[in-house]
């Protein structure tokens, strides 16, 4: 009995402390689709908001954000003669707007995986089509 206690207590002490989070979702743009979305959720009330998109991207089908939260990875799963690529932006967690900062061909067809090193210094992709790896080190500028 002790321990369900114990634990209830553990549970409202973690929902009296819920933050606002924010979310990240990359969409096929084909149909119409804007690219990346960015939402407000408040984990204590349940609320979603829709805060920011990008433009002008071309399928960001996946999505990896870097350690300390100020830059999205995007893979632009895509085939063309260069290959997929994958797109940086600047995360700015105070108004949840993001900015282009550069891109890079995969080497490969349909980059469907994108994940960064935990120390930020690497981000790697796969290639889905072109069954492929590239791995590309982060600019420290």
């Amino acid at each position: 009995m002790r321990y369900i206690l114990l634990g209830l207590l553990f549970f409202f002490a973690m929902t009296a402390t819920a933050q606002k989070y924010h979310l990240f979702i990359g969409t096929y743009t084909g149909t119409g689709s804007k690219g990346i979305y960015v939402y407000s959720f408040d984990a204590a009330t349940g609320n979603l908001a829709a805060v920011s998109y990008t433009e002008r991207v071309e399928n960001p089908s996946y999505l990896a954000i870097a350690p300390g939260d100020s830059v999205l990875y995007a893979c632009n799963e895509t085939a063309s003669p260069t290959g997929g690529k994958v797109s940086a932006y600047r995360f700015n967690k105070m108004n949840g707007a993001l900015t282009f900062l550069n891109q890079q061909a995969t080497g490969g067809d349909h980059p469907a995986y994108v994940a960064v090193s935990q120390d930020g210094k690497w981000v790697m992709a796969g290639n889905y089509s072109g069954g492929s790896l590239a791995a590309f080190p982060v600019d420290s500028a």
